[in-house]
């Protein structure tokens, strides 16, 4: 299930480009909040209610969980990258 995940993070990343765009400093706290909060919130609602996953049932509500809390991993993953931490692989090697 976690292969899954971050294999579907990945390709998402790489899809819309995973490097943040010259001259991005670090995110401020409102990128942060609509980022990392808001939008991951309407995104469940959107794929919730809008869409249908409510008349699905227990499949539509774990659709719509996995919508977003995918979406959350990709803004993670684009805090990270623009913050200049380059993942947990590149902490351990400095730390040694």
């Amino acid at each position: 299930m976690a292969d899954y995940f971050w294999g579907a993070i990945r390709e998402k990343l790489g899809a819309v480009g995973s490097e943040p765009l010259p001259g991005q400093g670090r995110p401020g706290f409102l990128w942060a909040c609509n980022n990392l909060a808001l939008k991951p919130l309407l995104t469940f609602l959107r794929a919730y209610f809008l869409k249908g996953g409510l008349l699905k049932g227990r499949g539509g509500f774990s659709s719509a969980v996995h919508e977003s809390v995918l979406l959350f991993g990709v803004n993670a993953r684009r805090y990270e990258l623009m913050a200049g931490d380059k993942g947990p692989l590149e902490r351990i090697r400095r730390e040694f």
